[in-house]
């Protein structure tokens, strides 16, 4: 659709992967729900879930290989996860739930080898910052101190066209006032939570610019 009359344009609550506004946040949730897709899919459809892989380029035997669409999808996954899609879906307010009156992450949708990966990825990604695995099990654990639920809840709350903050608005979030309680994680969040999924705005831009510096305007004279 076109632009409202504030001068948004209306895009979809879930924006996909080829657009500017889909952040690395998002990531983790999107690839858990298409792996549930998949396996719901060769569950109803089994005779349509089977594939084929082709043999390696080098392999003795050329036969293909059998794959369901669950194994496929499930390696595709596994290719594309990095630690810091995990970083990011904990980390971004709109992924936390409201418990009583304080924000938690969502740590019942982890389970214990993603805690501990996500623990060895903040250490090395801090330096080997001392106190960076401490924070991330009492942000875990602990959630969000209620004195800042207030403006966890302005920020995540969507509007009536289902707008949310803008990532930027959740990175001062972390810059301005959760610093104060888990400073390691902060620098952390305020550099995942930066990170688009792709690079079209950068394609763009390229493509942009390869139509305004050519060959011709660039050797025009004064006149």
């Amino acid at each position: 659709d076109g632009p409202d009359q504030q001068g948004y344009r209306k895009v979809a609550r879930k924006p996909t992967f080829e657009s500017d506004k889909a952040m690395l946040s998002q990531v983790h949730e999107s690839l858990a729900a298409i792996r549930v897709h998949a396996l719901a899919f060769g569950m109803t459809y089994p005779e349509l879930s089977q594939g084929s892989t082709p043999p390696r380029k080098n392999a003795v035997d050329k036969t293909p290989t059998p794959i369901g669409l669950d194994e496929s999808i499930e390696k595709d996954c596994e290719f594309i996860y990095r630690p810091a899609m995990l970083a990011a879906y904990v980390l971004d307010p709109l992924n936390w739930a409201l418990r009583g009156k304080q924000y938690m992450t969502p740590l019942d949708n982890l389970r214990d080898e993603q805690v501990e990966e996500l623990e060895i990825w903040l250490d090395a990604f801090s330096g080997g910052d001392d106190t960076a695995s401490g924070q991330l099990t009492a942000l875990l654990v602990n959630g969000i101190p209620a004195k800042y639920t207030k403006a966890v809840q302005m920020l995540v709350t969507p509007d009536a066209d289902g707008r949310v903050s803008p990532a930027a608005s959740r990175i001062s979030l972390w810059s301005n006032l959760l610093c104060k309680v888990y400073p390691t994680v902060a620098v952390v969040a305020a550099t995942v939570l930066a990170m688009a999924v792709t690079s079209c705005a950068a394609e763009r831009n390229w493509t942009i610019w390869g139509q305004v510096y050519i060959k011709t305007r660039s050797n025009l004279g004064l006149q």
